[in-house]
């Protein structure tokens, strides 16, 4: 069992900085293991890991050895790191398998909180989803303009996410509509 662990953090829920967790359990064990860390770092949370495919996780215990291969977004960039360590705690290896540059993205509200300015650069199309991925709002193609002005003024007030497509690639954030 592989997880992000917000217990150590300053602040809580899902947006908590975090570390990752592993317990283990043999197919002969009745219990899991003590639970004990992976990770070597606290890492701030980032809206890169709302997007589809950024906040995974896989582990496979072959032997006596703990394969795990997670993202997180450490030095502002989107890492991938993959680690192998003993059951008794003993580090084989670890390496930063990539990382990449997290988009400049500004998703800046405007007074009375309904209105978001998105900047980034070579926008092409903005998509506001409620929590549960049902789609509320799909902007036409912006053929790469830098700006756009997202009134959400006929939504009720709620946390959103916005995914926002540009040359980068897409991104996802949360939002909160007043």
């Amino acid at each position: 069992d592989l997880w992000r662990d917000r217990r150590n953090s300053a602040d809580t829920g899902y947006a908590a900085s975090y570390e990752i967790f592993c317990a283990t359990r043999l197919k002969t064990a009745p219990d899991f293991s003590s639970n004990f860390r992976i990770s070597d770092d606290i890492v701030p949370f980032d809206d890169v890991l709302l997007g589809n495919g950024n906040d995974f996780m896989c582990t496979e215990l072959y032997n006596d050895t703990l394969s795990s291969v997670w993202g997180d977004t450490r030095n502002g960039k989107l890492n991938i790191w993959f680690q192998r360590v003993t059951l008794d705690g003993m580090l084989v290896s670890a390496q930063n398998l990539a990382s990449e540059i997290i988009p400049a993205v500004e998703v800046i509200p405007i007074n009375p909180g309904n209105r978001f300015r998105i900047q980034a650069d070579n926008l092409g199309r903005i998509i506001v989803s409620d929590l549960s991925g049902k789609k509320l709002f799909q902007s036409e193609s912006l053929k790469g303009t830098n700006e756009f002005l997202l009134d959400l003024s006929g939504f009720p007030s709620a946390f959103y996410i916005i995914s926002i497509e540009a040359g980068f690639g897409k991104i996802s954030k949360k939002i909160l509509s007043k």
